[in-house]
């Protein structure tokens, strides 16, 4: 949960009204809604539908026509982790609403309607709400991507310059906020998600500081390129990878290290292997001209 603000806060950080509104759309359904459909389809309903129909197994319990429309509910499919794709487009489209609206009125409206939005996901997570299309996902991560976009407004109009200790002391002091913070726990559902909300803002922040002392890791670099990549079909590779280390009879610790280890290291095949066969579904070229 704490990287999904991560990501939402980047996008927010990198948003860019471009040349309108609609090559605005264009741009993010070539980014965005072109892989989530396209490994939807191929991941969450042709896979299983094969192995349920000629292999006798099945993946969760979403085959057969439902498996089109299972992420609408949302049902449990397969490949999880794609709904962030379809989050992340609903996320731009709308905040990008919100601030045309702005530009018409006041941007003052665009930021209280955005709290609103926040409060609607809030509020929604703490009833136990499914939202449609997950919706109520897209409404709860919501103010990070709000975050991400006035932190960069403020960047752009202050100059504000800190030395390499003085980072390291105050990313100290924030990480033992952030450890005390994220491990509250009570009976009371909005104590919770509240403490959830500030430990993802320190969280954030914390790798924000980091990042300014570190700056660029080429390995670490070279993932979060083509993080679209990993995202959409890590499932699937973790899947095989643990199957095969479990029959070794490693411990679970070792098992699940050699799984991440493994995992990792093929995409340095599947990364270039994608890039040359499926780059119009990874986001890598753009399926309609912009």
């Amino acid at each position: 949960m704490y990287s999904y603000a991560l990501i939402f806060f980047l996008s927010g950080l990198f948003f860019k009204q471009y040349e309108g509104y609609l090559p605005f759309i264009k741009r993010k359904v070539n980014k965005l809604l072109i892989p989530f459909f396209f490994f939807y389809l191929v991941t969450s309903v042709l896979l299983p539908n094969v192995l349920h129909t000629f292999f006798s197994y099945q993946i969760y319990t979403v085959t057969g026509w439902a498996s089109l429309y299972a992420f609408i509910y949302p049902e449990v499919f397969p490949n999880i982790p794609i709904w962030f794709l379809w989050s992340l487009f609903c996320a731009n489209t709308l905040f990008y609403a919100l601030v045309l609206l702005g530009q018409k009125t006041s941007m003052s409206i665009t930021y209280i309607l955005a709290v609103i939005i926040g409060i609607t996901g809030f509020l929604l997570k703490w009833f136990s709400i499914d939202g449609i299309a997950f919706m109520n996902n897209t409404f709860f991560y919501f103010p990070f991507f709000i975050w991400g976009y006035i932190f960069n407004k403020f960047k752009q109009s202050h100059s504000i310059h800190f030395s390499k200790p003085t980072l390291l002391t105050i990313s100290l002091l924030v990480l033992i906020a952030f450890y005390f913070i994220s491990n509250i726990t009570t009976n009371y559902v909005w104590i919770n998600m509240t403490a959830f909300y500030i430990a993802c803002l320190l969280g954030i922040s914390l790798i924000t500081m980091l990042s300014s002392v570190v700056g660029t890791i080429p390995f670490i670099t070279y993932f979060g390129k083509y993080s679209i990549m990993l995202l959409l079909t890590h499932c699937l590779v973790l899947q095989i990878f643990l199957k095969l280390f479990v029959l070794t009879g490693y411990s679970a610790t070792i098992t699940n290290l050699l799984t991440f280890i493994f995992t990792m290291m093929s995409y340095l095949l599947f990364i270039p292997l994608m890039k040359k066969y499926l780059p119009y579904v990874t986001a890598q070229k753009n399926v309609i001209s912009v």
